[in-house]
């Protein structure tokens, strides 16, 4: 196929160097090539024109969707804090920019400051070696750095873009002169302020990376208003941004005066957002991205707030678990070999009044963002109200200090067991004497737990969340019955836990419970829910047995209070179980090839995940309690199972185990009704 050179001149050729040519005198100077090559088309600059980009904010070609799969891939993996983004600029659009701002505008600025955020994420788990965001692997680890950096680098240019696309917009609307007159001198404003918070962005992220890499080596300390500096640029440039765009499109911005004064409030929600996640790090298994644990930043030796005051505090730095983890272990990699130090550094954080002290600087920062939305008449606003939720919202932050009002704390022990902690570690954490609640004192002796609970404040603590069990509903109602207030602040379970094993919690069915089977009891009734769940492609969270303080039908018959020894059924039972109703029912609701998770110990720093099919399982050694399983559904998605391979013996047979397994219940296909022909 002959290169078609279009307009473009050429030289004269010498006699000594002829080149063949066709009929038609087009020169075929080089070997023929499979493809045409359009030059002219090549060379012409094809600037994207901003009126295409109103609604579709960034628009990618074929070659651009290629590039930049990594940002694709993050952006669809589930997050609330889009949402929290966007609720925080629209409060701010109504309060202090009048509600002027089109729904277009609004969301064109989300756009901006989301792939800002996203981008940023992109570089900062390459930075922080992180292998998972959200439970999923990392973008790096799925596409490679090199096309990663590259696919956040562009971003950062493309929100850029859309920034200059969105003012053009705006001039174009029938505002009157407010806008168009002044829109040269807001486009400069619009890329200062976005070149700016990119700077600031990269040296808060800076510093924070030097912190933690180069922390044995530093000469002293950084103090915490260092800290908050670095958290301003780091964390609160995207909050700072947000409210400059909004200035920029706004047909009636606010003056200079009250201007700086809404930075302000910005300020402190970056600062807020950050102590918060600072805080919840260090005693949340949920805000662990892969381990499962509280005290990811431990593993990830960054200098946080608990431990940035907990290190100036401390006198007794030989004795230390914090400064051992952080100063004698260089990676992370090895931080995370020492489960036991973790877990002895995170009950010293709290010991040592550094987690209180912390919840103190966050209460400190949210009265202070009172004050200044009260000085613009906002006090009891929706943005505050979006603040006081994002610090009040979970266990760990409003959990602790409601505790420590109670005159009685007690732990119900007996529908599951502490796995991260024990009855000692919560007195010393919560500042109090816990009282074990047992089966017999829940179910017979609720009258002691609820004395005088209208006049006095009786907390009841619960392993997972407090209507897990219908016995924890039946202290509710007993309670409203006496007419004694119920409050209750929800917590992780391993129904909402079970996440960290990879699989969706929206693809889960109903859940069962699997007892342990006797001689003469056996019973079948969760095969149907199986059944049932199946047929649908949804998973199975199989909760396994516990027996604590269980009396043999001897002891009861006779009255006496013996108890039986603990037992809390472990994996392979349960496989075993499952197969052998199989085996009885016949239905093929599963077969023993019928892939599963294994999961153990969830939240405690041994926690362990296997995947395999039940027969596998049914000679799995789970260690010890406690355990829990997932049967798979018919339908499970890509990024599920790549997330399971890590937990397999062999990934090419696991794979194959699905696939086979899928065609269970698998609808048959399509076939359209006849067409009547007749007349």
């Amino acid at each position: 196929m002959l290169v078609h050179l279009g307009s473009v001149k050429t030289k004269k050729l010498s006699r000594e160097k002829s080149y063949p040519s066709d009929l038609n005198g087009v020169l075929e100077p080089f070997p023929k090539m499979l493809d045409p090559i359009d030059i002219d088309e090549i060379i012409t600059d094809r600037e994207e024109e901003s009126s295409n980009l109103l609604f579709n904010f960034y628009k990618f070609d074929s070659t651009h969707k290629l590039i930049c799969q990594p940002y694709d891939y993050l952006s669809g993996l589930p997050s609330n804090n889009n949402n929290i983004r966007r609720k925080f600029i629209r409060i701010f659009n109504q309060l202090f920019f009048g509600d002027g701002l089109t729904e277009i505008e609004l969301e064109g600025i989300n756009e901006v400051i989301s792939i800002l955020h996203n981008s940023s994420l992109l570089i900062d788990d390459i930075e922080d070696n992180s292998k998972y965001r959200r439970g999923f692997p990392s973008a790096h680890v799925k596409y490679g750095q090199p096309l990663t950096i590259n696919c956040a680098n562009l971003m950062y240019f493309k929100a850029m873009k859309i920034a200059g696309n969105l003012l053009d917009y705006s001039s174009r609307k029938d505002y009157g002169s407010e806008i168009t007159d002044n829109y040269n001198g807001r486009l400069q404003d619009t890329h200062k302020a976005l070149v700016s918070e990119m700077i600031n962005l990269h040296n808060g992220q800076g510093l924070d990376i030097y912190w933690r890499d180069f922390l044995p080596e530093l000469p002293k300390l950084p103090t915490v208003e260092d800290y908050l500096d670095m958290v301003q640029n780091k964390t609160g440039g995207l909050f700072r941004l947000s409210v400059k765009l909004l200035k920029a499109c706004s047909p009636k911005p606010p003056s200079e005066e009250e201007f700086d004064r809404i930075v302000a409030i910005a300020n402190l929600a970056g600062i807020i957002y950050q102590v918060r996640d600072d805080y919840l790090n260090l005693v949340d298994a949920r805000y662990s991205t892969m381990k499962g644990i509280a005290g990811e930043d431990l593993i990830e030796g960054k200098l946080s707030l608990p431990i940035l005051i907990n290190l100036r505090e401390e006198k007794d730095w030989a004795n230390s678990p914090v400064h051992k983890i952080l100063y004698e272990f260089r990676s992370s990699k090895q931080r995370s070999k020492q489960p036991g130090l973790l877990q002895d550094a995170v009950t010293y954080l709290h010991n040592t009044d550094s987690m209180h002290a912390t919840y103190r600087t966050l209460e400190l920062f949210k009265n202070k963002f009172h004050e200044l939305l009260d000085e613009f008449g906002y006090g009891d606003s929706e943005l505050y109200k979006l603040i006081e939720t994002l610090c009040d919202s979970d266990i760990t932050v409003r959990g602790l200090e409601t505790v420590k009002k109670c005159s009685r704390v007690y732990l119900e022990a007996y529908t599951s067991i502490l796995m991260a902690a024990n009855q000692e570690s919560l007195e010393s954490y919560y500042g109090r004497e816990i009282i074990l609640a047992d089966r017999e004192l829940v179910e017979s002796g609720s009258d002691e737990i609820l004395r005088n609970a209208d006049v006095e404040d009786v907390a009841f603590l619960v392993v997972g969340d407090p209507f897990g069990a219908t016995t924890h509903t039946d202290l509710v109602l007993r309670a409203r019955e006496l007419g004694i207030k119920v409050e209750s602040i929800h917590n992780a379970s391993i129904m909402n836990a079970v996440g960290a094993c990879g699989l969706q919690l929206y693809q889960f069915g109903q859940t069962i419970s699997l007892v342990f089977f006797t001689d003469s009891w056996k019973p079948d009734s969760f095969y149907d829910k199986i059944m049932e769940n199946r047929k649908i492609g949804l998973h199975t969270l199989v909760l396994l047995d516990i027996k604590v303080k269980e009396q043999s039908i001897e002891n009861m018959a006779r009255g006496r209070l013996i108890y039986e020894p603990p037992r809390y059924m472990d994996i392979a039972t349960a496989a075993k179980q499952l197969i052998e109703i199989e085996e009885t029912r016949q239905e093929q609701a599963y077969t023993e090839n019928t892939p599963c998770v294994a999961i153990s110990r969830l939240g405690a720093p041994t926690q362990t995940f296997k995947a395999g099919t039940l027969k596998e399982l049914s000679e799995y050694d789970s260690g010890e309690p406690l355990h829990t399983m997932v049967m798979l559904g018919r339908q499970v998605h890509d990024l599920e199972l790549e997330y399971l391979y890590q937990f397999v013996d062999d990934k090419d047979k696991f794979k194959n185990d699905v696939e086979q397994d899928q065609q269970f219940f698998k609808p048959p296909p399509y076939v359209p009704p006849e067409e009547d022909l007749s007349d």
